[in-house]
């Protein structure tokens, strides 16, 4: 389901750059920033999606509890957080500030995408919404700094996901 979001994410974009920009080329790719070596990945003029953290949804009240001859039987639904991190990787500035306003501009205008109008998001995902993460100056230097990379223009989104157990 992680796997299937991000690229779920960056299909979204991808379709969404290739019709405002009318080009065939993917600028969205899901991918680390750095690699495990410590190297810079081999990609130019691409907006990366990244996870930088995981975590279970502990705050929803969603039905799930029932009892079987005295004993609770959890079957709650699963909803967990991705932090996503969409940086743009361009050459130029003013094309990376560019991507990540588009970027900005369409996650705030489809916040949430659910299962039965976008079949392409994955069979385990119920519903999946996208909101923006404030970022101060410290928590963009801790950011970047444990990421091993320099800052480049960027976004950070929750991304929460309810997950379909089936």
């Amino acid at each position: 389901m992680i796997v299937e979001s991000l690229e779920f994410i960056a299909s979204e974009l991808n379709t969404f750059f290739k019709s405002k920009l009318a080009i065939a080329e993917d600028k969205v790719i899901v991918s680390n920033i750095i690699n495990p070596d410590g190297s810079f990945p081999d990609f130019k003029n691409k907006l990366a999606v990244c996870l930088i953290n995981l975590e279970k949804e502990t705050g929803l009240a969603l039905p799930g509890f029932r009892t079987n001859a005295g004993q609770a039987i959890h079957n709650q639904p699963l909803a967990i957080n991705l932090q996503v991190l969409l940086a743009a990787c361009f050459e130029d500035y003013t094309e990376s500030l560019s991507f990540i306003s588009d970027a900005f501009v369409y996650f705030y205008t489809n916040p949430i995408f659910l299962q039965n109008s976008h079949p392409n998001i994955g069979e385990r995902i119920g519903q999946l919404s996208i909101v923006l993460q404030p970022a101060n100056y410290e928590m963009t230097n801790q950011l970047w700094s444990s990421l091993g990379a320099k800052h480049v223009p960027y976004l950070l989104y929750k991304v929460s996901i309810q997950v379909v157990l089936k």
